[in-house]
């Protein structure tokens, strides 16, 4: 399901952010699926801890985001819990001026705020 969206929403290139925690399991899972489609993947792991909720997180993802070349038609996934949703949620409003990101929350508290979004 998420290759079709990511097929009608984006271009080849993902942004996959993951929590470190899932990297071997769940993000292994999506990455490999979304390559088996066609998409080109990088895995970019965070540690899920409020710490990480930094600029100097955001500014890593972004250079990963520069290292993947990731244009205007390319697209985030997150992989984790609500600090990977919303970090990853943040990189994706301001790459290149926003770039679509899709969601595959881990936690149910990820799970709602996904469903609803928006925070103020």
């Amino acid at each position: 399901f998420l290759a079709r969206a990511l097929g009608e929403a984006a271009g080849r290139r993902i942004l996959l952010v993951a929590d470190a925690a899932l990297a071997e399991t769940h993000a292994e899972v999506v990455a490999s699926s979304l390559e088996a489609a066609g998409f080109d993947v990088v895995v970019a792991t965070v540690e899920a801890t409020e710490s990480n909720k930094s600029l100097e997180a955001f500014e890593a993802l972004l250079k990963a985001a520069a290292g993947q070349r990731i244009d205007r038609s390319g697209a985030v996934v997150s992989v984790g819990g609500g600090i990977i949703c919303d970090l990853a949620g943040f990189v994706a409003a301001s790459w290149l001026r926003g770039v679509p990101v899709f969601h595959v929350p881990t936690s149910l508290l990820a799970m709602v705020d996904a469903s609803i979004g928006g925070k103020t």
